[in-house]
Formats: C-alpha cells, structure tokens, sequence
C-alpha cells in the first residue's frame, strides 16, 4: 500500500500543478491541449485546458530522495505523456527512470546536490 500511494504523490503534484496554473474554460470555439486528461491518475477530476496557462518543463531532479524503495521510481513517461498531454517532457531522459538506484538510498549530500543541479539549470 506504502508504495502505491508514493506513486500516487507524483501523479499528484502534476495534478496539483496544472490545477493552480491551468488555463481558462474553452470559449468561443478556442481550443488548447489539455494539460490534464479527464480523470488522470484515476482521480475524480475533469479535464484541465492548456488554454492560456503558462508552459510547464518538468525538472528530474526535483523529486524526493531516491533509493531502498522501488516505489519511488517514476512511472514511465509514455504513461504521463498520456495523462498531461500539454506538458513539455522533452528534458526528461529515456522512457523509464534513469536516475534511480535500488541502493543504497540517497545520502543528504547527494539530495543537496540535485537541488544545487537544479538552481543551477
């Protein structure tokens, strides 16, 4: 159960992201891509447009401290692809999470130097 609902926090966050930063209804017969598919994740939610909403890049090292547990690998890509069609992956690597490692976990050091890659980007 512990490792479904980490995944579920992923899915989530990108959730929780385009609800804040969505754009407007459709109007006017104006049409955007759906950052958010209708139900994602398997969520009660209805679908989010795209429509003047800022562009979304999400970054791989922000996430939370890797290793020991399998669940906290990222899902593949084809599968959030799906999901948010109107995010830009394009500075996501590969399909299936690169980055984890099934051990040892992620020193403090090693997860301060992602934050440092990240503020760096």
């Amino acid at each position: 159960m512990w490792c479904r609902k980490q995944r579920q926090v992923k899915l989530t966050e990108c959730r929780t992201a385009v609800g804040a930063f969505g754009g407007g209804e459709y109007t006017n017969g104006v049409y955007a891509t759906a950052l958010m598919v209708v139900k994602a994740g398997s969520s009660d939610r209805p679908a989010i447009p795209g429509l003047n909403s800022p562009p979304f890049l999400p970054a791989e090292v922000l996430r939370e401290t890797m290793g020991d547990h399998p669940c906290v690998m990222r899902r593949s890509l084809t599968k959030y692809k799906s999901l948010f069609p109107a995010i830009d992956f394009s500075t996501i690597v590969g399909d299936n999470d690169i980055l984890w490692k099934p051990s040892p976990r992620e020193t403090s050091d090693e997860v301060a130097a992602r934050g440092v890659e990240f503020v760096n980007w």
